[in-house]
């Protein structure tokens, strides 16, 4: 059974290039990521049996190049700056070892972030 908080630590890889099709004629275009990401966060998590919802908020470090060209927007940005980790999720099974999450990285600096869906489970 899972504990109600729980400190987290996570490393990640974003690289993603241009899609010059969902432009839609604009020119130069560029919505573009190439960052490494390492931080910590905690998980609040209701440990209920089989179904655990739970909560997750941190802080970490982005290194890399964020790139944003459309019609509306022009902003890029290489570095190193700060990000805020959030997920909200469900821990499923007896053990509660497959996740189901929804995840974003907000960037601050650059007032843009990502967001995942994700299904994790364990290897062993």
């Amino acid at each position: 059974m899972e504990d109600w908080l729980s400190p987290r630590a996570y490393v990640g890889l974003l690289l993603t290039s241009v899609d010059t099709s969902s432009c839609g004629g604009f020119s130069p275009c560029d919505v573009s990521a190439k960052i490494g990401f390492a931080g910590a966060k905690v998980r609040f998590t209701a440990p209920i049996p089989y179904v655990a919802p739970f909560v997750e908020i941190g802080l970490g470090a982005s290194a890399g190049r964020l790139t944003t060209r459309t019609a509306s927007r022009d902003q890029s940005y290489a570095g190193v700056t700060y990000h805020i980790p959030f997920a909200i999720g469900l821990a499923l099974g007896r053990d509660h070892t497959v996740e189901v999450a929804l995840a974003s990285l907000y960037h601050h600096d650059q007032d843009e972030g990502a967001a995942t869906i994700s299904l994790a489970f364990p290897l062993r």
